[in-house]
């Protein structure tokens, strides 16, 4: 069980990862665009395996929608997942 907490979390901090640097595809007029909104929703997912913690900050992104926020959250979880190593 831990492995697979462990596994979850490295394909979590990747995924996170692709997402702030592909950005600029997921957000059109400031917003998340409709391929954003999927990608987003992807992370929510793995974060729901991860930690409901997580999960519950990208929900709350996702309802916001807004790139600045987004991409500020996606941030602090990625560097809570790598301060936790």
């Amino acid at each position: 069980m831990r492995e697979e907490v462990k596994k979850s979390l490295r394909e979590l901090r990747r995924a996170l990862a692709n997402f702030i640097g592909k950005s600029n595809v997921f957000f059109s007029k400031g917003y998340l665009n409709s391929d954003g909104k999927k990608a987003l929703v992807r992370l929510i997912k793995m974060a729901a395996k991860a930690s409901p913690e997580l999960k519950i900050k990208l929900v709350r992104a996702y309802k916001k929608g807004d790139e600045v926020t987004v991409l500020r959250v996606v941030t602090s979880v990625m560097e809570e997942l790598n301060g936790g190593d």
